[in-house]
């Protein structure tokens, strides 16, 4: 089992009412909340973010999400195929009931060729959009070019085929 997965295993319904009940954020807060956790590579933070009822999408690789376990791992895959992943937030802003942040990702890739391998650098620029309900964010998009961002590795591992 993946460590992100063991962590929110060990928070049990009790702490995770507890957190959810005390502290409503506001869809910024939501929003920030989630880049940060992601920045700094806890997953299960970046989980706890989310309604029990979510949809992510990343349209730059053309996949949906709405369920934690795939997402958690979607997310780890990326943290594994850009090494030294940084998530800067450039602006956010918020209105009504969603949050919008700006943000700037950085690491490195490596891909082989033959028997060399090489490594790229990443730097790519996009854009995350939040709907939020009751402080938990309950749908979330990601915009960026997925080119520069080289994750396209992490696409075909969750992408379905459909033969016609």
């Amino acid at each position: 089992m993946s460590e992100w997965k063991e962590g929110l295993k060990m928070l049990n319904e009790q702490t995770l009412s507890n957190v959810t009940s005390e502290t409503t954020m506001s869809p910024k807060t939501a929003l920030r909340s989630l880049l940060m956790a992601l920045d700094s590579g806890d997953v299960t933070t970046a989980i706890l973010t989310l309604d029990t009822r979510f949809k992510f999408t990343d349209y730059a690789l053309g996949v949906e999400f709405n369920e934690t376990p795939r997402l958690g791992d979607f997310w780890q895959a990326v943290r594994e195929v850009l090494t030294g992943t940084k998530v800067e937030i450039v602006s956010i802003a918020e209105s009504a009931d969603c949050a919008f942040a700006e943000w700037h990702l950085t690491g490195t890739t490596e891909e082989g060729y033959g028997t060399f391998k090489v490594r790229h650098a990443v730097s790519v620029h996009g854009v995350s959009v939040a709907h939020v309900t009751n402080g938990r964010i309950t749908q979330l998009s990601d915009y960026y070019d997925s080119a520069a961002s080289r994750r396209y590795k992490v696409a075909g591992q969750f992408t379905e085929w459909v033969e016609y």
